[in-house]
């Protein structure tokens, strides 16, 4: 289930959706690890080990992780947001409610 549903969060962190009925694609072991969820708006959303995938607003290349660690509260729910690493792997600390975030601000696609 995807956890950035208001406008307010979607506005810096944006699902990384793809067509319907189009697989999602990585390189590496990342691609084992993709598959989709249905987002707030019925759009296919990547998911990442089950966990909904967003781009940050803040990174502008491929490679940028400016939200990694980055903690968000909207609609009475705290985030720790953690980026998904090419390895397959995803970055993990904090507590509270965690979502993952890959890819460029340009939805691009490209992994941390």
């Amino acid at each position: 289930m995807p956890l950035c549903n208001s406008g307010a969060c979607q506005a810096i962190w944006t699902p990384l959706t793809v067509s319907a009925g189009q697989t999602p694609t990585a390189p590496g072991k990342v691609a084992s690890h993709l598959t989709t969820v249905k987002d707030a708006n019925g759009s296919e959303q990547v998911a990442f080990n089950g966990r909904p995938l967003y781009t940050f607003s803040f990174d502008h290349s491929a490679g940028q992780a400016n939200g990694n660690g980055q903690q968000d509260a909207f609609d009475g729910t705290k985030f720790t947001w953690h980026a998904a690493t090419p390895a397959g792997a995803a970055t993990t600390g904090g507590s509270g409610t965690s979502g993952y975030s890959s890819g460029s601000s340009s939805g691009n696609g490209y992994g941390y």
